[in-house]
């Protein structure tokens, strides 16, 4: 279920991040949104999570994909999972279908069970039409 922020809201969260030095990308329906300097103060973070090293113990796109199943009272025969890093090889992992996009690194276009064109080349688009459901 998709619950949206106000723009007010999102407006106090970045104010927060900003004062207290965090930097932030946020994306939302009004646009997306980064800290001054984000790109240099993130990179090493970023890097770590393209790499498949997600900080934080037990969480991951599976086990979210997971507590979403559960709570819709859906089975992971239902579901296919998109991705282009290896932080979504668990996922590929737990869902019934796995579609990695062409700019994907190679252990993860091994660990899918499709590969795609590229993001920027109607990778989604073409992925779904190589699944049937367009």
């Amino acid at each position: 279920m998709h619950q949206a922020l106000a723009p007010e809201a999102e407006r106090m969260i970045a104010e927060w991040l900003l004062n207290n030095d965090l930097p932030f990308y946020l994306e939302s329906n009004e646009g997306l949104f980064a800290s001054p300097g984000f790109e240099n103060k993130a990179q090493d973070a970023l890097k770590k999570y393209i790499q498949g090293k997600n900080p934080t113990k037990d969480v991951s796109k599976a086990h979210a994909i997971d507590v979403l199943l559960s709570y819709l009272k859906a089975s992971p025969k239902q579901t296919v999972a998109f991705g282009d890093a290896k932080i979504d090889i668990p996922m590929f992992e737990y869902c019934a279908t796995s579609v990695a996009m062409e700019n994907a690194g190679q252990e993860t276009k091994t660990a899918a069970d499709l590969v795609t064109t590229d993001v920027n080349d109607d990778g989604l688009w073409n992925g779904f039409k190589m699944i049937g459901v367009i």
